[in-house]
């Protein structure tokens, strides 16, 4: 996905992550349910911090150098005096802070692909839902947790 949606430099540092056997990249799964709020995530967070440490020091294959998480997005485009405004929206706030913090990132869409559930009026806008998968430094997830901490407390 990404050598067809993401610049060249993304695919290049993720072909090299991802081939060079030195270089542990683990997949960070961050679901919640829709209707929690996002201090629910730190623990969570915190918990994958101190699990990852323990497994290191038993010298189990959790040296990670990097981490990739896919984050869900919407996107409202919006035209407005001859320019076009795009709002965007997070499944989960929190990666947005997260985001901030990532080394590379590139996105998709999802259209037809990703179901989004709730109630809608007609007269709502409609969101085009988009995949965004962030290249993390794992040496850096302490500082990440940190200031997702302060932005959601």
């Amino acid at each position: 996905m990404c050598s067809s949606s993401g610049p060249d430099s993304t695919t290049a540092l993720l072909r090299d992550i991802l081939g060079n056997e030195s270089k542990h990249v683990g997949l960070l799964v961050s679901e919640r349910l829709v209707n929690l709020p996002p201090q629910f995530a730190i623990p969570v967070f915190d918990c994958l911090r101190k699990e990852i440490n323990e497994a290191k020091k038993k010298k189990m294959p959790y040296d990670f150098a990097y981490l990739l998480l896919i984050c869900k997005v919407y996107k409202l485009e919006k035209k407005k005096k001859k320019k076009t405004v795009e709002t965007e929206l997070w499944g989960n706030p929190e990666e947005e802070v997260i985001a901030e913090e990532c080394k590379a990132s590139f996105e998709y869409n999802v259209k037809g692909q990703a179901s989004i559930s709730g109630e809608w009026d007609e007269d709502d806008p409609e969101y085009t839902p988009y995949r965004r998968v962030l290249v993390l430094e794992a040496a850096r997830l302490p500082e990440i947790i940190a200031k997702v901490k302060q932005a959601v407390q």
